[in-house]
């Protein structure tokens, strides 16, 4: 690690405010990237058609300068161009909420009969935050100003499989149904779409196919990130009253009366065991994990809305 910098890659000592203001930069032109995307797959949606009614820009002042003072460019310039810096459709930016208490779970776990790939109980979370959303997409160039202005960089490594291409998996990332991805159980660590901060490392899980590495960048401002030791945490909290309600109905002899009760505090449980549900049920983005290689720990994504991938 360079002994000038953070774990998180920025500077160390004092100058706060130069951190600040790269990561509010970054926010600026992650937040009129996902503008302008969402105006492409639209058309002129009705807040851009009243701005040039009124005469005046397709792109606020304020989102032109936060882009030029990352880019150098007119952002404008970009609104359907075809060409490497232009955005492709994106889906709002999903905000995550608390949704412990308020799902049906008996519902919820059942979800995992579904037909589908992967973790289909956390599909159907996914759904219900909005984090199956597309991310925004774009040029390599775009990508390399917001890592440079205080993103996470992160990758993914898809090898072809079942008939499927290394590239069709990469593009299905970018822009179709969202897979949601199931651990080793081994791991431990939940669910999810693993990513790492190390480009050799995913190009390894691609089976050295450089069309099945995916590079992206993850925002530090307006995004939830937990750590898997605090959320492990926060999880056997949450689990402890779980365990020991199911606990007092098993030694009391399960009865017609309390079967049902029962078996929904199971359900419960079964949903909540998975540090990847659990996470996404809360809200949270992305979390870290304890594994590790040598650029940093790898990372579970579970918003793909909050992520800007490059094309």
């Amino acid at each position: 690690m360079n002994r000038d910098k953070n774990w998180d890659g920025m500077p160390k000592g004092g100058d706060n405010g130069a951190r600040q203001a790269a990561e509010e930069a970054a926010e600026r032109v992650v937040n009129a990237l996902g503008h302008w995307s969402r105006s492409t797959r639209e058309g002129l949606s009705t807040g851009i058609a009243d701005r040039t009614r009124r005469g005046g820009s397709a792109i606020s002042a304020a989102e032109g300068d936060a882009a030029r003072q990352i880019s150098g460019s007119d952002p404008g310039a970009s609104l359907g161009s075809a060409g490497p810096g232009a955005v492709s459709p994106a889906t709002a930016r999903a905000r995550g909420r608390d949704l412990i208490d308020e799902v049906d779970y008996v519902s919820l776990w059942a979800k995992r009969n579904d037909s589908g790939p992967g973790d289909r109980a956390l599909a159907e979370i996914y759904r219900m935050q909005g984090f199956d959303g597309l991310p925004t997409v774009t040029g390599p160039a775009e990508v390399d100003k917001i890592v440079k202005a205080g993103s996470w960089e992160l990758f993914r490594g898809v090898a072809a499989r079942h008939g499927v291409s290394a590239r069709e998996y990469a593009e299905q990332f970018r822009s179709g149904p969202y897979l949601p991805g199931r651990t080793l159980g081994y791991v431990g660590v939940g669910n999810g779409t693993w990513v790492t901060p190390l480009k050799s490392e995913a190009v390894r899980y691609a089976a050295g196919d450089a069309e099945g590495v995916v590079r992206m960048a993850l925002p530090r401002r307006g995004v939830r990130i937990g750590a898997y030791g605090d959320l492990a945490a926060e999880q056997s909290r949450v689990l402890a009253p779980i365990e020991q309600e199911i606990r007092q109905f098993k030694d009391a002899g399960a009865r017609v009366e309390t079967s049902d009760r029962l078996w929904a505090l199971e359900d419960k449980r079964a949903v909540l065991d998975d540090a990847g549900r659990f996470a996404a049920l809360r809200g949270y983005d992305a979390y870290t994990t304890p594994w590790r290689n040598a650029a940093g720990e790898y990372w579970i994504v579970l918003n793909r809305t909050a992520l800007v991938v490059e094309r």
